[in-house]
């Protein structure tokens, strides 16, 4: 393992979901901290970060922002937009940015987030542009590790907790297809645990699947958070093929919405992946789903 104490890290994307949760995390190491982010508002700060405001789209603020910086955590996304440019812009040309700002300033590495989707077939425009990040990494003169993570999920995640808001309210719960998609949902703090250690590492060049242990499917996590709450929910099956109508009108009257016929055509795939290699590599030992669930849920 390497060390961290003089180091300075840079962190993308630091007002998202994961990027809070690392931040926090980080902040424990006592490790010198950059973070640039598009909203100040929303994110944890304390004396030991140096918040930039600005994106990586912008290719000035990266000169100045990679400047003094030996690796970078490059969370910055676009995960949801009715936009293909934005996509394109920020996951791949925004990470070409990046790394070109990083070389020119001598950064030694790049700890690149990704995601299970960028290994799907046929996937969709996230999942194609994330695969486009790591492609320009993996081309580029950096050192890099990419890491896939499967649904994330933790006390401010959206996915999860609107799920657990409408299970919590309401005794009937629709569901898209047969609800037998198989997800591998990970906890927030594994993730950023396992960040942690890379950052301390001296490994590079390599790509590291990250899940949970469990293999579930929508219908069974529905039940769980259902328990949490001690509630017995009903699930109404509602076939894919009986939204196809009611999508097109909705989409031909919301042009830019990210809701749309092929949005929820992946909903109906598996989403799970081998994590032998960072288990083996790192002791790394997933929270139990149920676990999970009852830390983020219990008292909401």
């Amino acid at each position: 393992m390497g060390t961290t104490s003089a180091k300075m890290i840079l962190i993308t994307g630091g007002s998202g979901f994961v990027g809070r949760n690392l931040l926090r995390r980080l902040a424990c190491e006592g490790m010198r901290i950059k973070c640039l982010v598009r909203d100040k508002s929303n994110i944890f700060w304390n004396d030991s970060i140096e918040i930039i405001k600005g994106d990586i789209t912008d290719r000035n603020i990266l000169c100045e922002a990679t400047k003094g910086v030996d690796t970078i955590i490059h969370l910055a996304a676009v995960i949801k937009s009715s936009v293909t440019d934005k996509f394109i812009g920020v996951n791949i040309i925004g990470t070409k940015n990046l790394i070109d700002a990083g070389l020119m300033n001598g950064v030694k590495r790049i700890i690149y987030i990704s995601s299970l989707d960028a290994t799907l077939d046929n996937p969709n425009i996230y999942g194609r542009t994330k695969a486009g990040g790591e492609a320009e990494i993996i081309k580029s003169n950096i050192d890099y590790i990419i890491l896939r993570p499967a649904l994330i999920y933790g006390k401010d995640s959206k996915d999860i907790n609107i799920l657990a808001k409408i299970i919590k309210i309401f005794p009937a719960i629709p569901v898209i297809g047969d609800g037998t998609c198989k997800l591998q949902p990970v906890y927030v703090n594994d993730v950023c645990e396992i960040i942690v250690k890379l950052i301390k590492s001296d490994i590079k060049n390599k790509i590291y699947y990250i899940a949970g242990e469990q293999e579930i499917n929508m219908n069974d996590l529905i039940d769980k958070i259902a328990r949490v709450y001690a509630k017995k929910v009903f699930k109404v099956h509602v076939p894919l093929w009986l939204l196809w109508v009611p999508i097109k009108i909705y989409n031909f009257f919301l042009k830019n919405s990210t809701l749309n016929y092929q949005a929820l055509k992946l909903l109906n795939r598996d989403k799970t992946c081998k994590i032998n290699e960072i288990k083996k590599e790192f002791n790394f030992k997933p929270v139990n789903i149920d676990d999970g669930l009852r830390h983020i849920l219990q008292g909401s």
